[in-house]
């Protein structure tokens, strides 16, 4: 497919040749020639065309038209045979240096693009032999360094694209993420501006005066920006992007009322992958005005719990409940111990509520998933160890008198009685236990 849109390519521009000679006004006058007005140094081929080959085709000779195919056959097999020369030449030469399977692809391409380089000589040094008049000799000039710059463009582009092997290779060897989305969009910013370089080239190789084009690009540059205001936001938000580093490729972030993993930083927007695994592009600009939250750079994740017990509990199991789930965190590897709490909070509508705060070392979300799992599992089998039962919401109803079974009497315990009770949990009391029940230490 290639090979066919180079050829078409080469034969386009070659055929289109005379009619675009034909458009242009011809000489006239006693002294001039529509065909040889300049001397080419191919003069002996007019005396080698027979006459039957001199008869007008479409504004030119039928032997201009048969040496133009030759011309265009020419450039087209030397540019193939060159490509493949330079290929192999500096392949050859890599495969001694030692080179990454990019960079070899990247090198090995940039003698392929040699190719037309030689194709525009071929033009150059065969096109005298057409006998054009100095019009025709100006547009095959053009078609030469057409072809020339379409080959410095793909030089250009090879060597960007070595550039940017290169900085893909130095980015893997960092701890950051965000240098391998660096040097694609290097990449794409450098070939566009040599686009416009090599656009702006061939223009002025026609004679033609670039400066108005340049100050027309320059006011229509000023439009631009004023129109698409949001669009260089945008991109102004991706250089700070990669300036700040707020997060890096495969960071959980939080960015307004979205959540998930970020796939990739472009020039405008940032995309994300959320957990419902729809893909949302956020534009640069909402990033660097609004509030990321970088879940992906926590050294921690916390997990935090309410367990309810049921109200029979004895208050020395509950103790033993909560000094048993401190030393389950203590024993796990994945589980920062200095933060561990477990401690009874509150009483609730229908449990004795144990606040469990635990911070958890792990590098994704799968591994807190599967951390969180084996934790709460070992608190499952203290419970069932110490007999202790999981409250839940429920509503008991106790009747407390039939007829057959009348309720009993209160007897209701005098004054002194109750102050004795009361003294027993009060300072030097014999049920005093301010610091627990002393069976787990301080």
């Amino acid at each position: 497919m290639l090979m066919r849109l180079q050829a078409f390519f080469l034969g386009a521009l070659l055929l289109l040749c005379p009619v675009v000679i034909s458009a242009q006004p011809q000489e006239s006058g006693p002294d001039s020639d529509p065909l040889v007005v300049i001397e080419t140094g191919f003069e002996w081929l007019q005396d080698r065309i027979p006459d039957g080959m001199r008869s007008t085709i479409l504004f030119m000779e039928q032997w201009q038209w048969l040496l133009l195919a030759v011309i265009a056959i020419a450039a087209w097999l030397i540019q193939k045979i060159s490509s493949h020369i330079g290929g192999s030449i500096l392949n050859s030469i890599l495969a001694r240096v030692g080179q990454s399977e990019k960079t070899t692809a990247v090198i090995t391409s940039v003698g392929k693009s040699l190719g037309w380089f030689a194709s525009a000589l071929t033009v150059d040094l065969l096109a005298p032999a057409l006998q054009f008049s100095q019009f025709g000799v100006s547009i095959m000039d053009v078609v030469a360094r057409a072809l020339a710059t379409i080959g410095g463009l793909l030089l250009a582009y090879r060597l960007v694209d070595l550039l940017s092997a290169r900085m893909e290779e130095a980015a893997s060897l960092s701890e950051s993420k965000l240098d391998d989305q660096l040097a694609p969009m290097i990449r794409k910013s450098l070939k566009f501006l040599v686009t416009i370089g090599a656009v702006i080239y061939l223009v002025q190789s026609t004679g033609e005066d670039v400066m108005p084009l340049v100050t027309g690009l320059g006011v229509l540059g000023i439009g631009v920006s004023l129109a698409a205001k949001d669009t260089f936001a945008n991109l102004f938000g991706s250089i700070t992007v990669f300036t700040d580093r707020p997060f890096q490729l495969g960071d959980w972030v939080k960015v307004g009322g979205i959540q998930g993993v970020v796939e990739e930083i472009g020039f405008r927007c940032t995309r994300i992958r959320t957990f419902e695994s729809s893909l949302v592009s956020v534009p640069n600009s909402e990033l660097v005005n609004g509030v990321i939250d970088n879940m992906g750079q926590r050294n921690y994740r916390r997990f935090k719990t309410m367990v309810g017990l049921r109200y029979e509990t004895p208050a020395d199991k509950i103790e033993a409940f909560c000094e048993g789930v401190k030393a389950i965190a203590a024993a796990h590897e994945k589980i920062e111990t200095e933060t561990v709490r477990a401690a009874l909070v509150d009483f609730g509508a229908s449990s004795l509520d144990v606040l469990v705060n635990v911070r958890l070392i792990v590098a994704d979300y799968n591994e807190e998933l599967q951390v969180k799992q084996h934790f709460l599992l070992e608190v499952i089998r203290l419970a069932e160890e110490l007999e202790v039962g999981f409250a839940f919401p429920s509503t008991s109803l106790y009747v407390e008198s039939t007829p057959e079974h009348p309720f009993p009497e209160e007897k209701v315990p005098s004054g002194d009685h109750l102050r004795q009770q009361v003294e027993k949990f009060g300072p030097g009391g014999e049920l005093s236990r301010t610091s627990g029940s002393g069976n787990f230490g301080s």
